[in-house]
């Protein structure tokens, strides 16, 4: 509602507070030695505290009036909603198949080594997610209009490559001194399995966009449709290729159904946008992304936080003279 409404802010407050909570929590809880427990004590104060904040601040600033419906539109909402319960069970499955078949065919040490190399890569999607959230409502007045709805998600395109390319491809070139800065040198192993998965980014930040406009353009069922065949290409690629090669495996999987995911969506998306222009995006962030790793070739022996500074000095200023990305830009998210 508030998202419907352009008051986006409402929304964080309850979601800082939360998450606040779950770190607080789970690290008081685990220092007293309560252990597993601990993050899940920590996750339903999270959501708990989210959902009071979030519901007072809807009661106040949208009005308590609005909460007031029928049985038949309820029915109906749920009806509707169907497609998005089924998404997020798929996507859930997807994203965490993986990880059950390595702790049951390979044990514990083999799941450290590929959370190590997943806990960084996980991060980025916040990103894509924020951006795509915001422009939800704008896209979803672009219904019936292939040309309007094919410059907003070229504009979203745009800035998702331009914040992930330059990050896969840092990331493949100092994944070990990545891996031992965040985890120390026992995840040094999970450099490897990092390493396959950095190429993910970009596909999981142009099928955020792709599947944000599916949904927006009343197409939520292919989207639905394609994380489910994902989940159960997944599930099978993993059930052939863990036994043999661990965490590395699990990290190949995840990249090609990811691949198969991206053909999918730009396949279900194609009637409902114009104009979409992906290669030509794709090209004008890799040709600085190309300079920067000529600049970390260069550095090898610098520390990782100042390889990280100088490629993303070096890609913003050869980005900007290519057109990966242009101060405009930045003046259009503001209005999101």
């Amino acid at each position: 509602a508030f998202h419907a409404t352009r008051q986006m802010a409402y929304s964080v407050r309850g979601q800082v507070v939360g998450r606040t909570a779950l770190v607080v929590t789970t690290a008081a809880l685990l220092w007293a030695g309560l252990g597993v427990e601990a993050v899940f004590v920590g996750q339903v104060l999270d959501g708990l505290l989210t959902l009071l904040i979030t519901g007072a601040l809807f009661r106040r600033v949208l009005g308590a009036g609005r909460l007031r419906t029928s049985r038949a539109a309820i029915s109906a909402l749920v009806r509707e909603a169907w497609p998005f319960g089924m998404n997020a069970l798929f996507g859930s499955i997807y994203l965490s198949v993986d990880v059950l078949l390595l702790a049951m065919m390979k044990g514990d040490t083999e799941v450290g080594v590929y959370r190590g190399a997943v806990m960084l890569i996980a991060l980025f999607p916040v990103v894509a997610n924020t951006l795509t959230t915001g422009v939800y409502p704008r896209m979803a007045r672009h219904l019936g209009h292939p040309d309007r709805a094919g410059a907003e998600l070229r504009f979203v395109h745009r800035v998702l490559l331009a914040i992930s390319v330059p990050a896969a491809v840092g990331g493949m070139l100092l994944a070990e001194p990545l891996m031992v800065f965040i985890g120390g040198e026992a995840f040094a192993v999970s450099a490897l399995p990092f390493l396959i998965l950095c190429p993910l980014l970009p596909l999981r930040f142009v099928n955020n966009g792709s599947a944000m406009a599916l949904s927006t353009l009343n197409r939520q069922r292919d989207r639905t449709r394609g994380v489910m065949l994902a989940a159960a290409l997944n599930l099978g690629a993993n059930l052939l290729v863990i036994p043999a090669y661990g965490a590395a495996g699990a990290a190949a999987t995840t990249l090609l159904t990811e691949v198969a995911l991206a053909v999918w969506l730009r396949w279900r998306i194609d009637d409902l946008v114009e104009g979409l222009g992906l290669p030509g995006n794709a090209l004008r962030a890799a040709a600085p992304a190309a300079a920067m790793a000529g600049a970390l070739w260069l550095l090898p022996d610098w520390h990782v936080t100042l390889q990280v500074a100088v490629g993303a000095a070096v890609f913003g200023a050869v980005g900007l003279a290519t057109g990966a990305w242009h101060p405009r830009d930045l003046r259009q998210l503001r209005r999101v």
